[in-house]
């Protein structure tokens, strides 16, 4: 018994290599991103108040590899995705946007976003036995988001009106930068793993709390190979 159990332990040790596939909900910048959504847009917003609404999401997914340099120490990359969309709707009262957009409550267009990232991630681990394994992590890498725009309202702002009122050509100018069509934009991307959990031995479960670009609490399952 004890020499199976020997074994059983050294091939556990000498699995060097590490996949996993992970999901949840959403990041922890997509979600303040939500929470305060409102009023970001409204303290930026040189077109007007506009409101963000029916968001939806499609969930937050990992691919990590890594690889054991040593027993407390991996190093591998990270590959996550993310999507979000909502409605827009125009929520300014001034008298001249109303005679135009018709309502204090316009639907103005559908808003679609996509983030990929790519990042460098080194894993830390303090507990390891052959069933559990405690770790932290922290990734740094580069992120692509894709934005896309559809339905964006298509009323007329008569020249003349927009010059006798700044506000209604910044309405125009606004509508006219970001109408139906897609935009491309990269931005750091970072990720901190306070605490993570792996059950299991050459196939196995895992539980992680994530700051950063991957999913804010995620599940996922794993395989380690030679």
């Amino acid at each position: 018994m004890c020499a199976a159990l020997c074994s059983l332990a050294s091939v556990a040790n000498d699995w060097t290599n590490d996949i996993t596939v992970a999901a949840g909900p959403f990041s922890a910048p997509n979600f303040g991103f939500v929470f305060y959504a409102n009023s970001i847009i409204g303290a930026t917003n040189a077109a007007g108040k506009v409101s963000l609404e029916n968001f939806s999401y499609v969930g937050s997914y990992s691919f990590n590899y890594h690889k054991q340099l040593k027993s407390f120490l991996a190093l591998g990359v990270k590959a996550t995705y993310e999507q979000n969309a909502c409605d827009v709707f125009s929520t300014d009262t001034r008298p001249s946007v109303l005679a135009v957009m018709g309502s204090a409550h316009e639907f103005v267009g559908h808003s679609n976003i996509h983030l990929l990232t790519a990042m460098a991630s080194l894993q830390f681990t303090y507990v390891h036995t052959r069933i559990v394994k405690l770790y932290s992590g922290v990734d740094l890498g580069i992120g692509f988001g894709i934005w896309q725009r559809s339905q964006v309202w298509d009323k007329t702002i008569p020249a003349a009106a927009q010059e006798l009122d700044p506000e209604l050509k910044k309405v125009a100018d606004f509508r006219d930068k970001y109408n139906n069509g897609t935009s491309l934009y990269a931005l750091p991307a970072f990720d901190i793993t306070p605490i993570g959990i792996k059950v299991g031995t050459r196939v196995y479960g895992l539980a992680e709390i994530n700051i950063g670009y991957d999913a804010l609490f995620k599940l996922g399952v794993g395989v380690r190979f030679d």
